[in-house]
């Protein structure tokens, strides 16, 4: 049988492992006042790394939060200590110091007013650092004695070769979370009263019940409160499914709006630049 290798495509690998990226997130939270991660926050953060693995973390990007209390000033210098001190935490649990993209500090959010116990809530929640991770599985090591630029036999013009363990990419994109809205749910009945769901085709990223999201080009931001399918309610929901989401807040958001990932948000803008082909000739 004849084999032919390449050594400029590197197609042959000691395994068959391929390196494909996804997103994971979490949120730790912090006491008034305070940078450093609590033992219940360090412990939660411990068992994040570990079911991921160290090796496999590709990409970290954390952004630091206060709540609305203190100075401006006060508030950015806070959220950045906090952003940091995960890092450190990060680096001691033996995450690599080459994967952390963005380590930045955004001040407080701002709250909507609720009585005082739902103020004090959700004052807790925004003291927070968001962890969005990329992992990936380790690149295999390839085995050099495969891809020597050999040729066993003199090759033919159509002569046919078998080449292995090629990987040919996913034509969908699983990183970038986007759902465009094509239709607002409104059944208008006893059972569904206050059903208001958002339906879709997502178009790329993958999105789960819990998730900060953002509507574009209005900015409001929410978090999922459900995502419904034919089959029901699902755990997670990702490109090209065809969805209903409900999120926690009454957001204004018709057909044509956009929801994304508030980490990772597309480029908004009015202009398009556009190439057109023209075949007929009496253009």
């Amino acid at each position: 049988m004849k084999f032919i290798y390449f050594s400029l495509l590197s197609l042959f690998f000691t395994t068959t492992l391929i390196a494909q990226k996804q997103h994971r997130d979490i949120n730790v939270y912090f006491d008034t006042a305070i940078y450093e991660l609590n033992e219940k926050e360090q412990q939660s953060v411990a068992k994040f790394i570990t079911d991921l693995g160290p090796d496999h973390v590709r990409e970290i990007v954390l952004y630091g939060y206060t709540d609305d209390r203190g100075s401006d000033k006060y508030n950015m210098n806070l959220s950045i200590k906090r952003a940091k001190n995960v890092k450190k935490h990060l680096l001691d649990l033996g995450v690599s110091p080459d994967v952390f993209k963005i380590v930045k500090g955004k001040g407080e959010v701002v709250i909507r007013k609720f009585d005082q116990v739902e103020t004090d809530i959700v004052r807790g929640l925004n003291r927070k650092v968001t962890i969005d991770i990329t992992t990936g599985i380790p690149k295999p090591k390839v085995n050099e004695t495969l891809i020597e630029n050999k040729i066993v036999e003199p090759i033919n013009i159509g002569d046919k070769y078998v080449l292995e363990n090629i990987h040919i990419g996913s034509d969908h994109n699983h990183i970038d979370c986007r759902f465009p809205v094509q239709h607002v749910i409104r059944p208008h009945s006893d059972k569904y009263h206050d059903y208001r769901g958002y339906a879709g085709r997502i178009s790329g990223g993958v999105f789960k019940p819990g998730d900060d999201v953002v509507v574009l080009p209005s900015g409001f931001s929410s978090k999922i409160k459900s995502i419904d399918s034919f089959n029901g309610e699902l755990d997670e929901a990702f490109a090209p499914m065809s969805v209903t989401m409900q999120l926690e807040d009454d957001i204004d958001i018709s057909r044509g709006d956009m929801i994304v990932r508030d980490q990772n948000r597309p480029n908004v803008g009015q202009d398009v630049d556009i190439m057109l082909c023209w075949l007929n000739q009496k253009a």
